[in-house]
């Protein structure tokens, strides 16, 4: 995509199939900003000044002059759909090897530094070098239309003089200043003008393709053959309940793709029992790279700010991406049929700080709403009736929270879906209540209580003409369950 002035400014649009983002060059006092999701996220590379800039003929390149710098300019140039370079020209000896951009980003933009060559841990990285170093950046939020939640990728840059001698410089972020530094030695030796030209990527995969698995300094392409992996994510603002979309970016695969997506409940930092079901295996040949989908149910659900786990069981060898931006677990499941019920590990609850380039696509609570509200009558349906109801499910949704039974209506919920058996059921749920009024009289609050538990069997018999007409149980108990976590939205 090319450079368009428009009203707004001299704009472009990356990853237009992906996360659009949108790149501003010289608006708003900025040399260029970044802005996602609506501008919900956002990143400004700030020149402290005016600056001016002008489009070629091509579309493909723009030229930044600040005021009253003469010593430098700024280039910017179209390379692909997801990427651009940004070119600062030194025109003539700078005062210093380092050079210093205040940013400006919201809270919930994370910086993830990439592992430098023997960089600390003594590891030989055998990342390309525009990686070695560079910066994953990401939001806060992710999945449905955040994808993995990367923002973008800031790679390290190549600096190269007027008689093509070449260097790689080192970039750093500190707290709200980017600063990107050149070898001294390569600089007192240069010819002007000398160009300093990190490259800024907007794709949603991830730029890491080789791992040193056990630190031995043995790199090898990241393919996780026959076994299963699970990344620890952190769900946003929207609760997921229900049927999700799972999506694998895969870079390539010698035979025919065999995936099945999975998560896992958070137990102390590590992946624990499983809370998914239905699970679709993805099984097909293609050109790659590409995304692949399949589907799983999530239940009982995952709350919303709530840690989780989520992954792919992997019947094939294919070769993923990532970033050092996260916690990975494994588990060797050649040998099983079954997704395992809860996550064995192996390697002795090891981790690899690695993020897999995945991410999940689920309902959003609103669309479930009508279903419950009226109480599953047919439309036209008595008014007062449908009101009656509402208040009903209401109270009831509350009283069920209150009591610390949202777990067991659920499964209570897919036993009616099996026998319709509304009257047994309900009486098993009294008896629930009744256990809990017992231990709360010796507290002093039976009436109270008892009160509550008639609320909640009122409740029940409310929703049982619903369930008896719905044997999806997955559909039905992701309804109903979505209606208690949000029982502000049910008046």
């Amino acid at each position: 995509m090319q450079f368009t002035d428009s009203r707004e400014g001299l704009l472009r649009f990356q990853s237009r199939g992906e996360c659009p983002c949108r790149v501003k060059i010289a608006g708003e006092g900025s040399l260029f900003s970044l802005s996602k999701w609506g501008g919900e996220a956002f990143l400004s590379v700030a020149s402290g000044d005016e600056p001016r800039a002008r489009i070629d003929g091509s579309g493909q390149r723009v030229v930044v002059e600040r005021e009253g710098r003469v010593s430098e300019k700024h280039v910017f140039t179209a390379l692909d759909e997801d990427r651009f370079e940004y070119d600062v020209v030194l025109l003539q000896e700078p005062e210093s090897n380092r050079i210093a951009l205040d940013l400006d980003f919201p809270e919930g933009l994370v910086f993830y530094r990439q592992p430098l060559l023997k960089e600390g841990d003594g590891r030989k990285r055998r990342a390309p070098p525009e990686v070695q170093g560079s910066y994953a950046v990401y939001w806060k939020e992710m999945h449905n239309q955040y994808r993995t939640g990367k923002f973008c990728h800031i790679y390290r840059p190549l600096i190269y003089d007027e008689r093509g001698r070449k260097v790689w410089g080192d970039i750093l972020i500190d707290g709200k200043r980017l600063y990107i530094d050149i070898p001294e030695g390569w600089l007192a030796d240069a010819s002007y003008p000398v160009v300093v030209d990190p490259v800024i990527g907007s794709q949603s995969a991830g730029s890491q393709t080789e791992i040193d698995w056990y630190d031995e300094d043995n790199f090898e392409d990241f393919r996780l053959q026959f076994r299963m992996f699970a990344c620890k994510h952190l769900l946003g603002s929207t609760p997921m309940q229900g049927l999700c979309r799972a999506s694998l970016y895969i870079r390539n695969s010698p035979s025919a793709v065999n995936v099945r997506p999975v998560l896992y409940e958070d137990a102390g930092g590590m992946p624990g029992a499983r809370m998914s079901e239905q699970e679709a295996s993805y099984i097909g040949t293609g050109a790659y790279p590409r995304w692949v989908q399949s589907t799983l149910v999530s239940f009982p659900g995952v709350m919303r700010l709530t840690p989780f786990w989520f992954g792919f069981d992997l019947k094939c060898e294919p070769a993923l991406s990532f970033d050092y931006a996260g916690s990975m677990c494994l588990m060797y499941t050649e040998e099983m049929t079954e997704l395992p019920s809860w996550f064995s590990d192996p390697e002795q609850n090891r981790s690899w700080p690695v993020r897999v380039s995945s991410f999940l696509e689920y309902g959003l609570p609103q669309s479930y709403a009508r279903s419950v509200k009226d109480g599953g009558q047919a439309a036209g349906a008595n008014p007062v009736r449908r009101v009656a109801v509402r208040k009903r499910v209401s109270a009831g949704a509350a009283v069920i929270e209150a009591l610390g039974l949202t777990g067991v209506f659920t499964r209570l919920c897919e036993s009616i879906s099996r026998s319709g058996d509304v009257v047994l059921v309900g009486f098993v749920f009294a008896r629930k209540c009744a256990s809990l009024i017992g231990a709360a009289a010796r507290a002093g609050a039976a009436l109270a209580l008892r009160r509550i538990a008639a609320s909640a069997v009122s409740f029940l018999e409310a929703v049982a003409g619903r369930l008896r007409l719905r044997k999806e149980e997955a559909v039905f108990v992701s309804r109903i369950a979505r209606e208690i976590e949000f029982k502000g939205d049910l008046l």
